[in-house]
């Protein structure tokens, strides 16, 4: 049974998607901007400094980055909830014997038929 909170946050995942990067794209922004003025400010004195500065941003956009390609998309997990209901329905499974069976009732008839005239 699918619920209406389901619904809504299938909904919102192309946005939480969005939400990921753009936030990746302002932390390294950010972080190149504080690097560079970090760097300017203070030169080689402090460079020990300034790679953990460098490090701690780029961590944080590979998180979002790794959110961002592990979040499925909306039709990605419309895909996953509506496919697995349909093949395992039993209704549906039965349509590929019906289907050869009225093709085969079709093609007696078309027979007999040819055979009477």
């Amino acid at each position: 049974m699918v619920y209406a909170w389901q619904i809504y946050l299938i909904g919102k995942l192309n946005t939480l998607i969005q939400l990921c990067v753009a936030m990746m794209t302002i932390l390294a922004t950010i972080g190149a901007w504080h690097c560079v003025l970090f760097f300017v400010a203070h030169g080689k004195e402090k460079f020990k400094e300034l790679l953990r500065l460098a490090r701690n941003y780029i961590i944080g956009v590979l998180v979002f980055m790794m959110l961002t390609f592990a979040l499925p998309t909306t039709k990605l997990m419309l895909a996953m909830i509506v496919i697995p209901a349909i093949v395992n329905n039993k209704a549906v499974q039965q349509l590929p014997d019906l289907a050869i069976k009225a093709a085969k009732e079709w093609l007696n008839d078309a027979a007999n038929q040819t055979k009477h005239n």
